[in-house]
């Protein structure tokens, strides 16, 4: 995958991931196969990797930090919202999903390197 392509992916997720958390809870109802902190982890997971795969040079410091700044964000947010509430755990979450992302972004960048295509 290219740079472009990560950039792109990292687009659609994070306003996928934005409309996800700030929309009315309805909205998401049918999303309950899988517990909500899940997805809050699943969600930061992938935003993390995208970010990190979008960047010329990965930061893995600073792109945990943005993801954290965007999480803390999306529950502040929520508090404002009449049918949202913004929890503590889902941060927990988000954290966990970010820390993840990192490590999930690392070992598949350290086995392609090791690893190449013949």
């Amino acid at each position: 995958m290219t740079q472009r392509n990560f950039r792109i992916g990292f687009l659609i997720a994070l306003v996928v991931t934005t409309w996800a958390l700030l929309t009315s809870s309805a909205s998401v109802d049918g999303f309950t196969f899988l517990p909500d902190k899940i997805w809050h982890a699943l969600a930061f997971a992938i935003l993390t990797g995208l970010l990190l795969g979008s960047m010329v040079i990965p930061r893995y410091a600073i792109a945990a930090l943005g993801m954290l700044i965007y999480g803390v964000a999306m529950e502040a947010i929520q508090q404002q919202l009449g049918d949202r509430v913004g929890e503590p755990g889902d941060m927990v979450a988000n954290g966990v999903g970010i820390v993840i992302g990192v490590f999930a972004y690392f070992g598949i960048t350290t086995y392609r390197l090791r690893n190449p295509r013949q």
